[in-house]
């Protein structure tokens, strides 16, 4: 009804589809506007499952009038509260030279909502007490997908153009969001991932070309790659793509928002980068899973893997005397060898595998350092900024090395819901056995963040999540915590009090578990990351005084294994099954703390101290630190923080007089944490939480 007389019912904002939902209905919303002389009076939605599609009409429809959708300028912005971020004396520190740690959230389809959204959304996470956002998946809205060259093929090399403040274009709201964010004082973890902007076969003139020949089949395999989503990985070995990836990475510090008025290079509020996201590059070229890329580019890689090694060895005889007997295949004179991979790489020999290994270094490594050293020249916040070389969410040394070459290291995880009661079933009422990666993810030296992580919803205990993750972090003397995500682009316009009220939880289904783990609509979990982000941001908890030192060497990292379970190190023997050694690993991290130096110039990995078998069930592993299993309780007993989370019905009663009486639940989050830093008996200012999820 809303296109009589031509008066058309425009879009605004539309949630992405998150994938098939086996059954079960995603979420999807539509802000748009309609005529205001009342002819719109019915809404008719298309339900599309399979091949079929079948209308609905809702009648006697109800209008809200919004305001209109614009941006607010209110201003410049001011000073970051710290300063511009650095590295140094393996942590992250403000211009006063003193540590900062973030608290924050994931924002991806944020930056695509309406301008009121935006205001909105920023707002909400400063108050919930972040200090920082991580923006994810954004490329398409600097990168112009529908660019053309000059021959009319589709190319990846043009950046959208600025238009107006306030245009709705994906540009002026990425600019709009970052411009927000700073007004509110949150810093920024930027990325330079393309999941979504894609490389195309147009941008094969960023070099000159190899023939008519080449031109054609990179241009063939360039489309190739994108139909079988293969492409992240092609820029470290392919010299074409990596002069794109190159080339965006500068257009991407050298945008000036139209907001801040700043480059991105030369903005203090981006306090990290990444130049790419859970790529696992080293893995997928030391396991030899690239069987799905196009022919071209694996035969260009296997070139490179000869050219490598002839300039390595200066004849035959040389390489002969390093890998004993050569292969079938093997032709020093034609520049062919074998890659010690899949079936190939089984009985290779040592030197042949470690020759692998090192190649497979320098390559992932020298590109990181390339782009590197581009955002270090870029502008004057660029320089000094930390950057993360990928984010790690896989325990294998042959990814936490190269990973562990830049400024700052990234891992993250994800913790499975328990959906029905049950202490056992939680996460404080079973024996601790591992946190998977982080329990070694600590690199001496170097901070470490943590770029994702979430509790999948259904999850029965999840108010419990959040101070493990700030006991975990804390102890280990880490620099970041980023949640993921806020909305996921699932959650509708929170025009007001009743809509947010009715928007309830999100969880996942089997076709999609990211629906599992949106936090912007869970009170319960943001009031847990309150108490829990005030602790680490203050560095409220005391690390662990004593970590065992763990040093990687070219025995492993050059050797046929890649899992960090598979170490050449002494275990117990007791050490739980199936994984003993893993098991004893994190067992020690657990109660000790483990920090891990990676170095080829070291013969042999070594320990300074053994491996224990498990963790104890109570345990204190610094001051005012406590996990009882047998209980099921986590607590925070520090002189800014009286925290309680688990099974305690009963309460709990805290030194210097605080107590928390019964409860009429069995599962309790309870909290009252300074917020000013000072001890609770002085402090002017804080925070008080009381919930339970079970």
């Amino acid at each position: 009804d809303g296109y009589r007389g031509g008066k058309f019912v425009s879009t605004l904002a539309v949630s992405r589809s998150l994938g098939d939902t086996s059954g079960f209905w995603a979420p999807r919303w539509v802000v748009g506007t309609v005529p205001e002389d009342g002819s719109v009076t019915h809404l008719s939605v298309a339900l599309r499952s399979g091949e079929g599609t079948r209308t609905v009409w809702f009648d006697d429809v109800t209008l809200r009038p919004l305001p209109a959708d614009k941006p607010s300028y209110d201003g410049p912005v001011a000073p970051p509260p710290r300063g511009g971020i650095r590295a140094a004396d393996g942590h992250l520190v403000g211009e006063d030279g003193k540590r900062i740690r973030f608290w924050g959230m994931n924002c991806v389809d944020e930056m695509g909502r309406t301008y009121r959204e935006i205001d909105q959304i920023v707002h909400r996470i400063k108050q919930m007490g972040f200090n920082a956002l991580r923006l994810h998946l954004y490329d398409i809205r600097l990168i112009d997908t529908d660019a053309r060259n000059a021959k009319g093929e589709a190319t990846s090399r043009r950046f959208r153009r600025p238009g107006q403040r306030g245009d709705g274009s994906k540009l002026d709201k990425f600019d709009y969001f970052m411009y927000r964010a700073e007004r509110e004082g949150l810093y920024m973890y930027l990325t330079f991932d393309r999941l979504r902007g894609r490389f195309q076969p147009g941008d094969y003139d960023i070099l000159r070309t190899a023939g008519e020949a080449d031109e054609a089949a990179w241009k063939e395999a360039v489309g190739q790659a994108n139909a079988k989503s293969t492409n992240e990985h092609l820029y470290y070995v392919d010299e074409r793509l990596g002069a794109v990836q190159a080339e965006y990475v500068r257009q991407h510090l050298e945008h000036r928002n139209a907001y801040t008025g700043r480059r991105i290079a030369d903005d203090p509020y981006v306090a990290l980068y990444e130049l790419t996201n859970e790529n696992g590059v080293p893995m997928t070229l030391i396991e030899g899973t690239f069987d799905k890329w196009p022919t071209y580019f694996r035969s260009g890689y296997e070139r490179r893997w000869a050219a490598w090694l002839r300039q390595r060895y200066r004849s035959v005889d040389e390489l002969r005397q390093a890998w004993g007997l050569l292969g079938e295949g093997d032709d020093f004179a034609a520049g062919s060898f074998a890659l010690p991979v899949g079936t190939a790489g089984k009985g290779a020999s040592a030197g042949r595998v470690g020759d692998y290994r090192r190649f497979v270094y320098e390559t992932v490594i020298g590109y990181s350092q390339r782009l590197h050293g581009i955002i270090r020249n870029a502008g004057t916040a660029a320089a000094q900024a930390p950057v993360t070389y990928d984010t790690v969410y896989k325990h294998k040394h042959t990814w936490y090395y190269p990973a562990s070459q830049g400024t700052c290291l990234a891992v993250g995880t994800y913790a499975p819901g328990v959906a029905f009661p049950g202490k056992s079933r939680g996460r404080l009422g079973t024996p601790f056995r591992s946190s998977y990666n982080m329990s070694n993810a600590t690199v001496a030296d170097k901070p470490t963040v943590i770029y994702e992580t979430n509790v999948h919803k259904p999850a029965t205990y999840r108010a419990g999540y959040p101070l493990w993750i700030a006991a975990f972090t804390g102890l280990r003397d880490w620099d970041g915590v980023f949640w993921y995500d806020w909305t996921n682009g699932t959650v509708l316009d929170q025009v007001d009090a009743d809509v947010y009220a009715h928007v309830g939880l999100r969880y996942s289904s089997p076709g999609h578990i990211w629906h599992g783990i949106v936090s912007g609509t869970d009170e319960v979990l943001l009031a847990s990351m309150r108490i829990a982000g005030e602790m680490f941001k203050q560095g409220a908890i005391p690390p662990m005084p004593k970590p065992v030192e763990v040093t990687v060497g070219a025995n492993d990292l050059l050797g046929a294994r890649s899992w960090l379970g598979d170490l050449t190190l002494p275990y117990p023997a007791e050490a739980a099954q199936p994984y003993p050694r893993a098991y004893a690993m994190a067992a020690t991290d657990f109660v000790s703390g483990c920090r891990y130096r990676y170095r080829l110039d070291v013969p042999k990995t070594q320990v300074t101290t053994p491996f224990i078998a498990a963790a104890p069930r109570q345990l204190e592993p610094s001051p005012g630190v406590a996990y009882d299993f047998d209980k099921g309780t986590l607590t925070f007993d520090l002189p800014t923080a009286k925290v309680v989370v688990g099974f305690a019905p009963a309460g709990h009663s805290f030194s210097d007089g605080v107590q928390l009486g019964a409860v009429n639940r069995p599962f309790v989050c309870f909290g009252l944490v300074s917020t000013d830093g000072k001890p609770l008996s002085t402090t002017k200012s804080a925070v008080l939480v009381a919930c339970s999820t079970g």
